[in-house]
């Protein structure tokens, strides 16, 4: 929780520079800026390590990739 208020917090203040077409685009941003000195596999390898942990139970909080798969899996056979 407290690395999105940090994010949300930011972002806000970044949107009122930035005149977006979104809130979210401010925290977008301010996940770019943090982020855009890391390589590929350091990202890899941090979302790795929080991945597991903050998607394992299931339920309402299942992981949103898997869900993306499964959609995108359906389009490409056809269904919806």
């Amino acid at each position: 929780m407290g690395q999105f208020l940090h994010q949300l917090v930011h972002g806000l203040r970044l949107n009122r520079r930035m005149a977006p077409d979104h809130w979210i685009d401010g925290l977008n941003e301010v996940q770019i800026r943090e982020r855009a000195h890391l390589s590929t596999d350091e990202l890899v390898t941090a979302l790795g390590a929080v991945g597991p942990a903050r998607w394992s139970g299931g339920g309402a909080h299942r992981c949103p990739y898997a869900t993306c798969r499964s959609r995108s899996a359906a389009r490409s056979a056809g269904r919806r």
